[in-house]
């Protein structure tokens, strides 16, 4: 199992990149994506609505699935989505099957959002502020960059396909990656019992 902090952090941080940039290549390849399927403005907008949902809907069950089960596991399972989503996303002409591979893209994005937040503060757990800043300024910087890319290949004439397919390789990769790690699992200390509250609201200084 790969344990070594410094690449695990690193992948996390590229994982959270690719998803910044699943979003970001969604608006400037929809023109492009309504005249590959021939359809009108309403139709095409609802891809916008499919990987928001998907990504809303996982952002918070994967935290949840991240309480039970190592958040290495929901991150590969996020990379997956992400991954086969966006590799097959604009290869065949069918609108319910690119719809539902958008929503794909989503829910992985919003599992690698909740599970790599876990990695990172058991990774960090004196410095959970300042590393999940450092793993939002790559979110920010993949969304950035995906519209110079999409924007760069139909200028060129090149297949806006290209760029998806290249994310999808790429977070496909990843997902092998954190199959092999391990992080350290946080030790939750001093956690505050409700209970406790209760006690407290009797006492006769309260």
């Amino acid at each position: 199992m790969i344990q070594n902090r410094l690449l695990i952090t690193a992948a996390n941080f590229l994982a959270i990149g690719g998803m910044g940039m699943s979003f970001g290549f969604l608006g400037p390849s929809l023109p492009s994506l309504r005249d590959f399927l021939k359809i009108d403005l309403e139709s095409v907008g609802l891809f916008t609505a499919g990987i928001q949902f998907g990504y809303g809907l996982m952002g918070t069950v994967g935290g949840i699935l991240s309480d039970r089960f190592r958040a290495e596991r929901v991150l590969v399972l996020g990379c997956v989505f992400l991954g086969s989503g966006a590799l097959f996303f604009g290869l065949w002409g069918s609108y319910s099957l690119n719809l539902l591979l958008v929503t794909f893209i989503g829910i992985g994005s919003g599992l690698i959002l909740s599970s790599s937040h876990v990695v990172l503060v058991s990774l960090y757990p004196q410095r959970k502020g300042s590393i999940l800043n450092i793993h939002h300024i790559f979110s920010a910087s993949g969304s950035l960059i995906a519209p110079l890319i999409i924007g760069y290949f139909i200028s060129q004439k090149w297949k806006w396909q290209l760029g998806y397919e290249g994310l999808g390789f790429f977070v496909l990769s990843l997902s092998i990656f954190f199959t092999f790690t391990r992080a350290p699992k946080v030790e939750v200390r001093d956690r505050l019992k409700f209970s406790l509250i209760g006690r407290l609201t009797q006492q006769r200084n309260f």
